[in-house]
Formats: C-alpha cells, sequence, structure tokens
C-alpha cells in the first residue's frame, strides 16, 4: 500500500518520467519487504550499499531521496551512505541518414512521425519541438525560411530554422489562434506544474515510437537525443565550423564563443536548408 501512495505520490509532485516513477518505486517496494517495512537509517544505508556493490544501481539512492520526502523525512537524505555513483556514461548513436530516415518512417502514430520530422530538420531537443507555440512560429516569405522561437528547459528561448518545404506537416497542428502545437491546444502557458506533467507524457509516448521504429527498422538502440548528435555531425561535416554546430545546438558556451564572431544567423540558415534540401 506504502509504495503505491508513493508512486501517486512521485506522479503528483515531480516531474519525472514514468519510467523512472516505476522504477523508484519498484526499488522502495523492494526495500520495504526486505526491512519489514521498517524506514531504519542503518537498513537503508545497507540496502544502497549492497544495491550499488551488486549492480552499481545509482538510482537507488535517488528513490530514496523521493521515499524520504514522501514520508516527510526529507534530512535523513544526507545522512544515506556517499556512494560513487556516476552514471554511465551513454555512447551516441550515428547512422547514415538513409537509416535515420527509414526510421522515422516506421514510426506508426502520425504525430510522432511529424514530431521525429521537425526534431531530424532541425537539430533540436525533443522538449524543444514538443512545447512549440504556435504564437512563436514565423514565416518569412521573402527567404523561404520557417523561423520558430522554442523553450529551451528553464525558459530561455532559441530558435529553429524550417525551409518552406516542412510548412505542410506545421499546417496540420496549427489552428490560428495561441496554442501548444503537439501538446493539448487548452493548455496554459503559465500552468507549470500541468504543463510539465503533459509534456512528460508526451515525451514518454515520442520516445516509445520512435525505440519501437528503431526496433522496426533494424536498430536497437536510438533514442530523440540521438537526431542531435546526427545532425550536428552533418553539419560539422558540410560547414566544417564548430561555431555554427554549437550555434545550431544551442550550448550554453556559445556565448564565449560568438564573442570573436558576427551574431549574424545567416550561417546557420544556409546549413540547416541544404541539410533539409539533401
Amino acid at each position: 500500500m506504502a509504495s503505491i501512495e508513493f508512486k501517486d505520490w512521485l506522479r503528483d509532485n515531480t516531474s519525472l518520467l514514468e519510467g523512472s516513477i516505476n522504477l523508484y518505486t519498484r526499488t522502495i517496494k523492494r526495500y520495504l519487504k526486505s526491512a519489514d517495512n521498517k524506514i531504519d537509517l542503518e537498513n537503508i544505508n545497507r540496502f544502497i550499499s549492497k544495491s550499488f556493490r551488486e549492480s552499481q544501481s545509482p538510482h537507488v539512492k535517488y528513490a530514496f531521496k523521493y521515499y524520504l520526502a514522501f514520508i516527510k523525512k526529507p534530512n535523513l537524505y544526507y545522512k544515506l551512505i556517499k556512494v560513487r555513483n556516476m552514471p554511465r556514461k551513454k555512447l551516441g548513436v550515428y547512422l547514415p541518414e538513409s537509416m535515420i530516415k527509414s526510421i522515422i518512417g516506421n514510426i506508426k502514430q502520425d504525430l510522432y512521425r511529424d514530431i521525429a520530422i521537425i526534431q531530424y530538420a532541425t537539430g533540436k531537443r525533443a522538449r524543444e519541438i514538443i512545447t512549440i507555440k504556435e504564437e512563436k512560429i514565423n514565416i518569412e516569405h521573402d527567404n523561404n525560411i520557417i523561423k520558430i522561437t522554442v523553450e529551451k528547459k528553464g525558459g530561455k528561448e532559441d530558435v529553429a530554422f524550417l525551409s518552406k518545404s516542412y510548412k505542410t506537416i506545421l499546417d496540420k497542428y496549427m489552428m490560428g489562434k495561441a496554442g501548444y502545437l503537439f501538446l493539448p491546444r487548452n493548455l496554459r502557458y503559465e500552468d507549470t506544474p500541468e504543463k510539465e506533467k503533459k509534456f512528460n507524457n508526451q515525451r514518454t509516448y515520442y520516445y516509445n515510437a520512435l525505440k519501437t521504429a528503431a526496433l522496426d527498422t533494424g536498430i536497437e538502440r536510438f533514442g530523440t537525443h540521438d537526431f542531435r548528435r546526427n545532425v550536428a555531425e552533418i553539419i560539422k561535416k558540410k560547414t566544417n565550423d564548430i561555431r555554427v554546430v554549437q550555434k545550431l545546438l544551442g550550448h550554453a558556451s556559445i556565448t564565449t564563443t560568438m564573442r570573436y564572431f558576427s551574431e549574424d544567423d545567416q550561417d546557420v540558415q544556409d546549413a540547416i536548408m541544404e541539410h533539409q534540401n539533401g
């Protein structure tokens, strides 16, 4: 019963993905069963240490961080055993463009296929594409460019470029009024908790759709962030200019790099148009 209540609490009070919620809930359920439902610091530390020795599972300690907050004993977290819980480095997946297009083509749901098309075309994060606002889409007819202001995590803004050939995809979701393109249209911008919950759900569905499509294509491992890695590699080869790649990806270090260059976006526009039309 306690693990069920904990699961509901995680959904209502955090922005964790459903996969993480399930993982943390299973971890706490396993602990409670082994400790006869007793919350004892010594037992918790023994459980964390044993789990880390057996499988190097850093998520165990994070599960207790949330559980201690759930039972209103958050200060106990700072007394938990310290383990070298460095996360494993994720290796990027780099594929030929034809293979990536096959993966996208194998996405069964139109919505998630269109999100994947836009993400791969722009090189932006899944979050930035899923939370596109209709009012932030600006079509520059003279330049045949669609300029989209996207929202990064933390509320900062960045710009994504599309050629006008992608307008037919955007038109499927545009309704001529304020609202998110790929999220419920009645979702209020200022309703952060609800927006985060809807976004996390959409991102999970999108990730699962992409993972299934990759498996159908014969690729065992391919995630939403691999789109960015592959686009970065493509743009680097086409421009031989790290500055363009940094600006395209919107990395924080671009502020320092751009002190030595013009703020003109034309180089990014040209490179991304060549990528999209190639």
